[in-house]
C-alpha cells in the first residue's frame, strides 16, 4: 500500500469534514433506538483497567507526542503545524457542542460509568476520539503499514472505549473521528 499524496489527502480532509458536519446534524438530536442499543451492547460487562490504555492516544498530550517526533525527524515546520491541530480540535469541539448541546448517556438511558467517565457538558463529539484520529493522521503517512494499522486501531479501540464508560454514546465518537480525521489529513505528510 502507498501512502496518500498530498491532494488524496486534502480530499480525505474535505470528506471527513463534510462526514462530520452530517454527524454533527444527524446526532445533534436525542439517540435513536438502534443508537441506544448499540450503546447498550457496548456498556454492557465489567470493568477492564487494560482498557484505559488506548484511550489515551486521545489525549492531548498524544498531540503534543507526535509534534516532538517531528521535531526529532527535523521537520519543525511540521511539528508547528501538528501542534496547531489541538487548538483547532478543541475550537471545534467547543463550538460543537454549544451549538449540538446533545446529553450524555447517563441522562437518556440506564448506564454503566466506569474509571472516569464525565456526566457533564455535552456529548457531541468525542474530543478523545478526536485526537486519537488526529494523531492518527498525523502519524500514519511515516509509518510502516503494520504500525499505521495497529495505530488507527487503536484509536478507534480508545474511541470505542469512551462508549463502554458511559462517557459518550456511539453516534458522538463517529463524529470525534471524523473530525480529528479532518484535522489530521489537512496536515498530515
Amino acid at each position: 500500500m502507498t501512502a496518500l499524496g498530498r491532494s488524496e489527502r486534502l480530499a480525505l480532509s474535505a470528506a471527513a469534514g463534510l462526514g462530520y458536519l452530517a454527524a454533527a446534524a444527524w446526532f445533534s438530536a436525542r439517540p435513536r433506538r438502534r443508537e441506544l442499543a448499540a450503546f447498550h451492547a457496548s456498556n454492557s460487562g465489567g470493568e477492564y483497567a487494560v482498557l484505559r490504555l488506548p484511550q489515551q492516544l486521545g489525549t492531548p498530550w498524544a498531540l503534543v507526542a507526535a509534534a516532538a517526533l517531528q521535531v526529532c525527524a527535523r521537520r519543525p515546520g511540521r511539528a508547528a503545524l501538528v501542534l496547531g491541530v489541538l487548538p483547532a480540535e478543541k475550537a471545534v469541539e467547543v463550538i460543537t457542542k454549544r451549538i449540538t448541546d446533545r446529553a450524555r448517556p447517563v441522562y437518556v438511558t440506564p448506564t454503566e460509568l466506569r474509571d472516569d467517565a464525565p456526566v457533564d457538558g455535552p456529548s457531541f463529539p468525542s474530543g478523545h476520539a478526536a485526537i486519537a484520529a488526529a494523531v492518527t493522521a498525523v502519524c500514519t503517512p511515516r509509518l510502516p503499514h503494520w504500525a499505521a494499522v495497529t495505530l488507527a486501531g487503536c484509536a478507534a479501540l480508545g474511541a470505542w472505549v469512551r462508549v463502554h464508560q458511559g462517557a459518550h454514546h456511539p453516534g458522538d465518537v463517529v463524529g470525534g473521528l471524523l473530525l480529528g480525521t479532518a484535522l489530521g489529513s489537512a496536515v498530515a505528510g
